[in-house]
């Protein structure tokens, strides 16, 4: 790959003024049964069966809701912009890499993280 070979910045999330559903993180059984999109399975098997077999269509609105998350983090990165240290996301994906780095909470310098699975900010 080349700095020449730079795709097309988004400047507009997909989906920023149509129908969408808010994805679910999780799944329950009340997702999988209704046919809704999560975070967690992605689109459910009943969406994947013939609607003669009791299958349910994936729902336009849950694909939008999907590609619209997607392209408004890629968005927020096209600008330049980044994330803040959070407890939060650090506690769900195990710490932070070595060697990623985020905005500080005053957002006038930044941590970056010397150890794998760091859940501590370190200031740099």
């Amino acid at each position: 790959m080349n700095s020449s070979d730079i795709p097309s910045r988004i400047i507009k999330p997909f989906g920023l003024n149509g129908l969408k559903n808010a994805i679910p993180v999780d799944s329950s059984t009340t997702t999988d049964n209704n046919g809704v999109a999560t975070f967690d399975k992605g689109f459910p098997p009943v969406t994947m069966q013939p609607l003669s077999a009791g299958g349910i269509p994936p729902s336009g609105k849950d694909m939008n809701g999907v590609i619209y998350s997607v392209t408004l983090q890629q968005q927020w990165q096209n600008a330049g912009a980044g994330y803040t240290f959070s407890q939060d996301f650090s506690d769900a994906v195990g710490g932070y890499p070595k060697g990623s780095v985020v905005a500080n909470s005053t957002l006038n310098g930044q941590w970056i993280s010397l150890n794998e699975a760091n859940t501590t900010p370190q200031s740099h």
